[in-house]
């Protein structure tokens, strides 16, 4: 156990340190030396310089080892395209995902797994290797898994080093924290867990609607049988949320190895499913069916009365009596002797809960409200909880919620399972005001609205106005949403945000040079610099020539300069300047190349909230 806990941690960042000079390969260590020595110490939120390796004889003798973060990024979102290049708080998911696991203090190097030349751009952009995912484990159906393992050994075959903890870190949480990735770091490397995940506390009442489950008989029945079996308040949760634990501290291991004592009693409770069955239950027909039922359980437990009562009447009672050896030192012989009328009658009162309702609330079922009836619209049960019971949320056990955010795993186990959940699980808290996972534009939506109450005062993620003295403009897909109507004599009319207006005329009266720079030849171009009383260059082939006499003829230095576009044309004029931003709906390859990215498309307010960035929101 010592050497799980001191050995990952200080030789990750010295590997760094030792690679250009080590006995590793010339080949890997020439692949990797520049990533670590390029990464921009005063970018936000970046690491500070490698550490000096400590003097180990190990490291010199044995292949380096390293604590490998993987965040899987693929081009084909479905829900939001371009989802892992949306901007939250001016910076694209992927690369915030990438900013956070590179300030972690357990985190070696950051991998990113993609398909898509604009994600890759965005990565290396922000620090990050970056790995080819092949189109096999690309698609729709391809798992995080298999992602994972594909950068592993892409990884160790380029850097020379052997990993020996991976994380698997998803850019859909944009409010992933540095320290929720080394918390479920420490987890693997310094606590000896197998695999960590990051949980957040949850104390809602999970409910699902019977057509979710099925006819009833069928899936619901299992369901019910485990809320039905468990005390009233206990959690019976789905596979997505996280088995509850009361927790004395923020961590908490599971060991899915160990033995379960409690899921023993489940078994008797399998029999009870006949009974739930919706239909009338006279003396004789509905209690026939269930005499084959009886002998499917083993008789290990007190509900024994009820599996095999119901057969009595079928049964001479000196056949019925004999019980089997095994069971006969658990179950009583008078509990297969009392007349089928009596016995048939008990279980059903003893299954009343407080109330008079019966063992669960589904249509046509009995105990339902006290009738047998089948009503003609669907029902719903509880998923965590037991509905005829309300407890308060002080008396009610801990459930944690899986946050998706961040994953930890032990290298060696997490190839052999190829799953990441095995051996040891460790539960990290998170803070649950932080878990937003970005699946639809709804999601999106709302990271972007929190985004200022998390991220807090801007830390260069976005410029400032003591970084910019200049703010050039391209035109359409910037100003417009890059459409055209056209008239039946052939004129051009483009539409404009009255809000933009309002932005550039704040930016005018704080002192900032502007102006328009378009390859378009159209009049409105012209227009509407007159419009906004704003300098333009339009009709122009080499934005990035005229951008630069523009600079020197006014005495500007090109590093603070902010220039804003949205097309492949622009990226020359990236390259010259500073700050270069482009507006949400701009080119994959653009967004990825762009310092920052706003939040509003083209056309509807991209310039406004760059001046707000500048400016202040009241501008």
């Amino acid at each position: 156990m010592a050497a799980q806990a001191t050995s990952p941690a200080p030789t990750a960042p010295a590997v760094r340190a030792a690679r250009p000079g080590s006995t590793a390969p010339a080949a890997p260590a020439s692949r990797t030396a520049p990533v670590a020595s390029a990464r921009p110490d005063a970018r936000p939120g970046a690491r500070p310089g490698a550490r000096p390796a400590p003097a180990s004889p190990a490291v010199s003798s044995e292949r380096p080892t390293a604590v490998l973060a993987v965040i899987p990024a693929r081009g084909g979102s479905k829900g939001v395209p371009a989802k892992n290049l949306a901007a939250v708080g001016g910076v694209p998911l992927v690369a915030r995902a990438v900013r956070e696991c590179r300030a972690a203090r357990l985190v070696g190097d950051v991998v990113v797994t993609t398909d898509d030349p604009g994600i890759a751009a965005t990565a290396r952009g922000a620090g990050a290797l970056v790995v080819q995912r092949p189109p096999a484990i690309a698609g729709d159906t391809a798992t995080s898994e298999a992602a994972v393992l594909h950068a592993m050994d892409a990884y160790e075959a380029m850097s020379g080093a052997r990993v020996t903890a991976v994380l698997l870190v998803q850019c859909t949480s944009p409010f992933l924290t540095s320290e929720d990735i080394d918390g479920v770091a420490a987890a693997v490397v310094e606590e000896g867990a197998d695999t960590a995940l990051t949980v957040a506390p949850f104390h809602g009442f999970v409910w699902r609607a019977e057509e979710d489950f099925g006819p009833v008989g069928a899936s619901d029945d299992l369901a019910d049988v485990r809320v039905r079996d468990r005390p009233a308040g206990d959690a019976v949760l789905p596979a997505q949320l996280s088995p509850r634990r009361t927790m004395p501290s923020a961590v908490t291991t599971l060991d899915p190895t160990a033995p379960t004592a409690p899921a023993a009693p489940a078994a008797p409770a399998a029999p009870a499913a006949p009974v739930r069955r919706p239909t009338p239950p006279p003396p004789a027909a509905s209690t026939a069916p269930a005499a084959p039922a009886a002998p499917a359980t083993p008789p290990t437990s007190g509900p024994r009365e009820a599996q095999v009562a119901p057969a009595a009447p079928s049964v001479p009672p000196a056949q019925a009596t004999p019980v089997p050896p095994a069971a006969t030192s658990a179950v009583p012989a008078t509990a297969v002797t009392p007349a089928a009328p009596a016995t048939a009658a008990a279980p059903a009162s003893a299954a009343q809960p407080p109330g008079g309702r019966g063992p669960t609330d589904h249509p046509g079922n009995p105990g339902t409200h006290g009738s047998q009836a089948a009503p003609s619209h669907p029902g719903a049960h509880g998923v965590n909880h037991d509905k005829s019971h309300r407890p308060r949320r002080q008396d009610r056990p801990q459930d944690l919620l899986e946050t998706g955010a961040a994953y930890a795993m032990r290298a060696d186990g997490f190839r052999a399972a190829r799953h990441r959940f095995f051996g040891r699980i460790r539960l990290v808290r998170t803070d649950a005001a932080r878990v937003l996972e970005v699946d639809d534009p709804h999601d999106l939506a709302r990271a972007r609205a929190l985004a200022p109450l998390f991220d807090g005062p801007a830390t260069g993620a976005v410029p400032t106005r003591a970084d910019i003295d200049a703010v050039v403009m391209d035109f359409d897909g910037t100003q417009t949403d890059d459409r055209v109507l056209i008239d039946a004599d052939g004129r051009e009319i483009v539409a404009v945000h009255r809000g933009d207006g309002l932005g550039v005329a704040a930016l005018r009266r704080a002192g900032l040079a502007l102006l328009i720079l378009s390859t378009e030849t159209n009049p409105v171009v012209a227009a509407r610099g007159r419009k906004l009383q704003v300098p333009v260059l339009h009709g122009v082939d080499r934005k990035d020539l005229a951008l630069k006499r523009w600079c020197e003829e006014h005495g500007l230095a090109p590093d603070r300069v902010l220039y804003v576009g949205n097309d492949v044309n622009d990226l020359p004029c990236f390259d010259l300047v500073g700050w270069p931003v482009a507006v949400a709906s701009a080119h994959d390859v653009v967004r990825g190349a762009a310092r920052s990215v706003t939040s509003a498309p083209g056309g509807n307010g991209a310039l406004r909230e760059i001046a707000s960035w500048l400016l202040g929101p009241s501008l």
